[in-house]
């Protein structure tokens, strides 16, 4: 998990750190003014360059009995040794 806040924070430092003239703050100040599915992109995107073994399923509607159940944002599955986690 710490390669991922790497990955994150290189990504902060390429592409969010600027001023916003309109109220005179740092980028990471205002960092959710950046809509979810952005944010859902830069995390996948670090889930991925930190561990090319990660698997990831990003917004993929959920099913059961009745139908449609609901909408996930992101499912990744993460194999440490011979245990595999999945985060949804």
């Amino acid at each position: 998990m710490v390669n991922i806040g790497d990955e994150l924070n290189r990504i902060l430092k390429a592409f969010y750190t600027y001023d916003f003239p309109e109220d005179e703050s740092k980028a990471i100040d205002n960092l959710f003014k950046i809509i979810e599915r952005t944010w859902l992109g830069i995390f996948n995107n670090a889930l991925i360059r930190t561990n090319p073994e990660i698997t990831t399923l990003q917004e993929f509607a959920a099913y059961n009995d009745n139908g449609l159940y609901g909408r996930c944002d992101l499912l990744f599955r993460y194999a440490d040794r011979e245990k595999l986690f999945d985060f949804l």
